[in-house]
């Protein structure tokens, strides 16, 4: 390999998170989508609406998240409740 220090896992932490935060964060600002996010046969950028329901579509399913989240945060303490014979969940919180 030409420059060994790019590729691979000899690499430093900032150049390989550099495309991720570029693409998790502003990649999708509107600005910078209309700028690159382009229709393959016509080459107009992409529209408002649509960009209004990508920003919609993040919200999706915080919910269930956020619930099972909390579903897995209490597994310990069920676990630990099992195999002690220790107080309920609702006791400890």
């Amino acid at each position: 390999m030409r420059y060994e220090s790019q590729g691979g896992t000899d690499v430093k932490q900032d150049f390989v998170e550099l495309p991720s935060q570029i693409m998790g964060h502003w990649a999708s600002e509107p600005e910078v989508l209309k700028s690159w996010a382009r229709h393959i046969d016509t080459g107009e950028p992409i529209p408002d609406e649509l960009i209004a329901t990508l920003e919609t579509s993040e919200h999706f399913n915080r919910g269930f998240e956020a619930f099972r989240g909390r579903g897995l945060d209490a597994q310990p303490l069920l676990r630990k409740r099992e195999f002690t014979g220790g107080s309920s969940v609702a006791d400890v919180s």
